[in-house]
C-alpha cells in the first residue's frame, strides 16, 4: 500500500464490518502488496518517507520488530534521555512527546493511505459491476431478439399476441419483484401481528380478573398504602412512593374510598370496588407484550421474532400472575419495559440527531426512567444499562475524528 511511502494501516481480513460497495477480501491488506502505483493521482509526484534510524542503530538500542518504524529515532532519543537522566526522568518529557507526537502523525498518514487504496478498489469494482450489468444487458437484448420469430408485416393477428404476452410477462415479473407490493404485505402482517399480540395479552389477564375476591398475596401491603394515600394517611415504606400513589389513584378514581382495611390475605373484599385497582395494574401489564414486540422489531427487523418474544411473556404464568393483582411488579416492569423501548427507539434515530422524534424519543426514555426507580430501587439497574449505552454512544462520537468537538458536547449536554 504506497512502498516506501508509508506502512499499511491494518488489515480487515478479521474484522466483521458492515462495509459497503465492496466486498470484504477486497479491501486493502498488509498480506499483499498494492496492486496500484504509489505515484498514481500525484501528477508532481510525492516525497518518499525516509527512515532516519539506521538497522545498525536499532540493533544497538535492541529495538523490538513491532518498534523499527518510521519513528524509531524518537523512541531512541527518549530511551538515551531516560538512561541519562535517570531517575529524574521527568526531564525527558520533550523527548516523549515528540515520539507520541511521530507516532501520531505516522497513524494518520497510514490511515490516508488506506482510504486511498480502498477508493481506488471501490472505483474499479464499482467498473466492474457496471460492465457485468453491460453484458448481462446485451445478451439480454439478443436472447430477446432471438427469441422472436420473422413475421410479414401482413401477418396483423400475431402482432397483439406478441405485446400481450410480452405485456404479461413484465406485469407478473414486477408483481413479484416489486417493492412496493412487498413493502405492503411487510406492513399488512407487522399489523396483523402485532393486533393479534394486544389483543392476546390483554385477554390472557383480564380473564376473571375480579377473582378471588379477596385480598390474594402482597395485596395486604400495597392496598392498605394505596388506602392510606387516599385518606391523606402519614405512613413510612422502604420503596419509592410513586407506585402506591398510582395504586391509591386509580382506586379513588374508580370508586374506592380506602375504608378496606387489608388486614391480611384471605379478607373478603365484599362490596367494596377493588377491581379497579386490579384493573390499572392489569393494564399496565398487558401493555408489556405490545412495547417488547416493538423492541424485538427495531433489533431484529423480523416480525417471526417479534411474535415468538411476545408470545413467551404472553404465556408466562409468572408475568399474568403478577399482571393479575394489586402489586407493584406490574407498574415497575412497565416503566422499565418503556425504558428500554425509548432507548431503542432512540438508537435507531442515531443518523437524525436533535430532530422532533430525537428529542421524543430522549425525552420519553428520560421520563420513564425517573418513574421506574421512583417506584422500586431495582429501578436502578435499567438507568445502568441506559447510562452504559449513552457513555458508548458518546465515546462512538467523540471518537469520530469527523464529528466537530462541539457536536459532542451538544450531545453530551442534550442527554
Amino acid at each position: 500500500m504506497g512502498g516506501v511511502f508509508t506502512k499499511d494501516h491494518f488489515d480487515l481480513q478479521h474484522l466483521s464490518l458492515p462495509l459497503k460497495r465492496l466486498p470484504l477480501h477486497e479491501y486493502p491488506s498488509d498480506r499483499e502488496e498494492s496492486p496500484y502505483d504509489p505515484l498514481y493521482g500525484f501528477p508532481n509526484g510525492r516525497k518518499p518517507r525516509v527512515m532516519a534510524a539506521t538497522e545498525e542503530e536499532m540493533d544497538s538500542a535492541k529495538l523490538d520488530p513491532p518498534k523499527r518504524d518510521y519513528c524509531a529515532h524518537r523512541l531512541m532519543e527518549f530511551r538515551g534521555c531516560m538512561k541519562c537522566n535517570m531517575p529524574f526522568v521527568l526531564r525527558c518529557q520533550h523527548e516523549l512527546h515528540a515520539y507520541h507526537d511521530c507516532q501520531w502523525e505516522d497513524q494518520v498518514l497510514r490511515m490516508k493511505e488506506w482510504e486511498r487504496e480502498k477508493r481506488l478498489r471501490q472505483r474499479d469494482y464499482r467498473r466492474e459491476q457496471k460492465a457485468k450489468r453491460e453484458t448481462i444487458a446485451t445478451l439480454a437484448v439478443r436472447l430477446v431478439a432471438t427469441d422472436v420469430p420473422n413475421m410479414s408485416s401482413t401477418d396483423t393477428k400475431s402482432k397483439p399476441k406478441i405485446k400481450t404476452k410480452s405485456t404479461g410477462s413484465v406485469s407478473k415479473r414486477r408483481s413479484i419483484d416489486g417493492n412496493d407490493t412487498t413493502d405492503d404485505e411487510r406492513h399488512m402482517w407487522w399489523w396483523l401481528a402485532f393486533v393479534s399480540i394486544t389483543a392476546l395479552s390483554f385477554g390472557t389477564r383480564l380473564y376473571k380478573i375480579s377473582e378471588p375476591n379477596h385480598v390474594c398475596w402482597d395485596e395486604t401491603h400495597f392496598g392498605k398504602m394505596g388506602s392510606w394515600y387516599i385518606n391523606h394517611t402519614f405512613f413510612f415504606d422502604v420503596h419509592p412512593p410513586l407506585g402506591k400513589m398510582l395504586i391509591g389513584l386509580a382506586g379513588h378514581l374508580t370508586g374506592y374510598n380506602g375504608t378496606f382495611a387489608f388486614n391480611k390475605p384471605g379478607d373478603k373484599y365484599m362490596d367494596q370496588p377493588y377491581v379497579g385497582m386490579r384493573l390499572f395494574c392489569v393494564t399496565l401489564g398487558a401493555l408489556i407484550i405490545p412495547m417488547c414486540f416493538v423492541i424485538v422489531w427495531k433489533l431484529s427487523q423480523s416480525i417471526t421474532s417479534s411474535t415468538m418474544a411476545s408470545l413467551f411473556i404472553i404465556f408466562d404464568v409468572g408475568m399474568i400472575t403478577l399482571s393479575q393483582y394489586i402489586l407493584l411488579d406490574p407498574i415497575l416492569m412497565f416503566f422499565i419495559i418503556s425504558s428500554v423501548l425509548g432507548s431503542v427507539m432512540f438508537g435507531s434515530l442515531s443518523g437524525q440527531p436533535f430532530g422532533k422524534m430525537w428529542w421524543f424519543w430522549l425525552s420519553w426514555t428520560g421520563v420513564f426512567l425517573s418513574c421506574a426507580i421512583s417506584v422500586k430501587f431495582v429501578g436502578l439497574f435499567v438507568i445502568c444499562v441506559v447510562g452504559v449505552q449513552t457513555i458508548a454512544d458518546l465515546w462512538e462520537l467523540y471518537g469520530n475524528l469527523s464529528n466537530p468537538l462541539s457536536l459532542v458536547v451538544k450531545h453530551l449536554l442534550a442527554r
